[in-house]
Order: C-alpha cells, then structure tokens, then sequence
C-alpha cells in the first residue's frame, strides 16, 4: 500500500519595520490571489492592529481566541482558524493581546520559534493541508516578527534592516518600492537599488498606478472590488 507524501507549506512573512508600506494588503491580497488559482492558503495576523483579520471579513469578537492564544499555548491553530469566505482561504485572527505578548513570552521557552512549533504541529492534519502560509507581522522588530522570520523560508517585502534573531537562514524573495507623491527625492535612490538587485537576479514588475483604498465597511479584498486593477499583477 503506497503512503501519499504530505508536503509541508510555503511559509512566507510579509515583515517591514515601518508602518503603512503595504504588509497587511500584500498579505490579504497575495493569499486571495493565491486561493483563486487553487491554493490552499492560511493568512497568519500577528499585527495586534488585527488589519488583516478584519480586511478579510473577520469580526472581533469578546473572549475570541487568536493568534496570541497560539503563541502563548493556551491554543492551537485548530482552536482558533476561521473559514474567510473565500473559497480555500483561512484567516488566525489577531486580537489586542498580542500587545503583551513581547512581555509574556520572554519567560518561555524556544520564545523565538513558538510560532514555528505551532505551525510544525499543525501540518498534516485533516483540513490543514495549506501549500502557503502568510504571516502578517506588526510594524517593528519585535518577538511577534521574529517569530514569524525564524518560521519562514522567505520574506516577500522590502525590510529596512532586520537581523534575523535565530540560527536558520531567510531568503527575502521579493521587494516593494512605494512610489507615492512626495517621495520623489527618494525615487533616485530607489533606482539604485533596484538596478543593483537587478543584477543579482531580482525581477521586478510594474503595477502601474494605485487604485484608491476601500471605503469603510468593505472589506473585501482588492481582486474582487476591482478585479481590472493594474496593481493585481
């Protein structure tokens, strides 16, 4: 009788020090895009601001167990992952405890690789069967986002500079330069960088112009509130 392979998922973290460059729509938008093409994905909020939890549709609720609960071991992420409605898509909630979380875990053990552990314990169960697992991770280097670095293979978004707090190495598998108004005294700088990731190998893609962000009370995804945006390349 021949036994069938699980393969384990592609775990990525979406990490940058500094807030409002994109992680939480990277990682709402990318798992989405990924559900649509068959993949299984698991989105992993451990922003206490809890945007991707609800950029997905998910409310908060009293007495709610999330990601924190996972961290700390008072769950797992069987206990706490909820169906997004999105075919193949599932959300570990962020709650506000994650906001002592820094402080609760520096006591415990492999403090740096719960999440790890936690993921570890998760694979191969019955509906658990992700091919991707995106982490969303608080704008700072704090214990959440080295959680997330020492459980990933690779980083999709830029990082300002970050030393990776744990024996295993990362990949950083892609960058995000904004291209906003007002920044155009960095955009030469930009362009440095990128013709020298250029020649490591790096591909880059132009997403044309930013469409304008949701109207509170919408929190669909991108992909379906306009499915004809440029920047769903």
């Amino acid at each position: 009788m021949s036994s069938v392979t699980i393969q384990p998922p592609r775990i990525l973290a979406i990490a940058n020090q500094k807030g409002g460059v994109g992680k939480t729509t990277t990682a709402i938008n990318l798992g989405t895009a990924l559900a649509a093409v068959g993949e299984r994905v698991l989105v992993i909020d451990l922003d206490p601001q809890g945007n991707a939890s609800t950029g997905l549709g998910i409310d908060r609720k009293p007495n709610q167990k999330s990601s924190y609960h996972v961290l700390i071991g008072e769950a797992e992420f069987d206990d706490v992952i909820i169906d997004s409605g999105i075919p193949r898509l599932h959300c570990s909630p962020a709650t506000i405890d994650l906001l002592g979380a820094e402080l609760e875990l520096a006591d415990f053990d492999r403090k740096t690789y719960r999440l790890a552990d936690a993921i570890q314990r998760m694979t191969g169960k019955p509906n658990r069967d992700y091919s991707y697992i995106l982490v969303d991770c608080p704008p700072s280097l704090n214990l959440l986002t080295i959680n997330s670095l020492a459980a990933t293979q690779c980083t999709p978004l830029k990082m300002a500079y970050a030393q990776k707090r744990v024996s295993d190495p990362v990949t950083i598998a892609g960058l995000a330069f904004p291209n906003r108004v007002g920044l155009a005294a960095g955009l030469d700088k930009n362009a440095r960088c990128i013709d020298a990731l250029g020649a490591m190998g790096f591909g880059f893609v132009e997403v044309g112009t930013v469409t304008p962000r949701p109207q509170p009370g919408n929190p669909k995804p991108r992909m379906f509130r306009l499915p004809q945006s440029q920047a769903l390349i």
